[in-house]
């Protein structure tokens, strides 16, 4: 990948034969277009934090990400709110982080519903199940205002500041207002807005693509 950037975006999961193991894959920059990509599913030795990190750092340097290009290019460390992966002290992602200090920790809401969406045959079902349900007008809708939402949130935000200031208003509506823009600055907002509007494009093009093979 040259030196484009990546992310890393991990689970964990168990096995049909109990065996724990560690997802992996990387959110990349590929001659302009951020790509989603499966790179491997390894069995875990051990289940502490230790143990995910070396997994982890064995799967990345074997597939011919080493150390010196993670240092340049590796940009974000992704995975549920687990306290083995994302623990204050001493979690997955805090441990990556003393090894390269560039990178930014996310609590991704729910990485397996990215995971399956993409990739797993399984989800990949259920989402052409979905794809079937709903119809093309209602996803291209919905896009559409989670679209408008997210490219005009600043708007929005200074909007609901205005109003919970203004006199005009009972202090119940005020309070309202305030609580709606409070919301609105939350990260976790902030997340789950970003990942509805790309499993809400997934759903659209999936759609669209079985309604011309039909």
């Amino acid at each position: 990948m040259n030196n484009s950037k990546i992310s890393v975006i991990v689970d964990e999961s168990t096995s049909l034969s109990k065996k724990s193991l560690l997802i992996v894959y990387l959110r990349a920059n590929l001659h302009s277009n951020i790509r989603n990509i499966f790179l491997k599913i390894q069995e875990l030795k051990s289940q502490d934090a230790s143990g995910i990190l070396s997994c982890l750092s064995d799967v990345l340097n074997d597939n011919g990400f080493s150390d010196a290009y993670l240092g340049r290019n590796l940009v974000a460390f992704s995975s549920d709110g687990a306290s083995v992966m994302l623990g204050k002290n001493s979690g997955v992602g805090v441990r990556l982080k003393d090894k390269f200090p560039q990178v930014v920790l996310w609590h991704c809401f729910f990485p397996k519903v990215i995971f399956n969406i993409l990739y797993f045959s399984k989800m990949q079902r259920l989402l052409e199940a979905a794809a079937n349900e709903l119809t093309v007008q209602w996803l291209e809708s919905s896009a559409r205002t989670v679209k408008a939402l997210w490219n005009n949130y600043p708007i929005l935000y200074n909007l609901f500041t205005d109003l919970s200031e203004d006199k005009a208003f009972k202090p119940i509506e005020r309070n309202t207002y305030k609580g709606m823009a409070e919301k609105l600055t939350t990260v976790q907002f902030i997340e789950d807005l970003a990942l509805l509007k790309d499993c809400l494009n997934q759903l659209k093009y999936l759609s669209h693509y079985k309604k011309m093979v039909q």
